[in-house]
């Protein structure tokens, strides 16, 4: 969802669960070593 930059973020922390789009930034991070909005920007470029 992220990838196709038709969602913003925390509609995308909604969509898969997250209550707080905060908190899914913080699992994102972990997870995939760079924010949500680094991981757009980078899929973008």
């Amino acid at each position: 969802m992220l990838e196709t930059g038709k969602y913003r973020i925390s509609e995308v922390a909604y969509d898969v669960g997250f209550s707080d789009p905060k908190y899914f930034s913080t699992c994102f991070s972990k997870q995939f070593n760079k924010t949500p909005s680094e991981y757009v920007r980078d899929k973008n470029t």
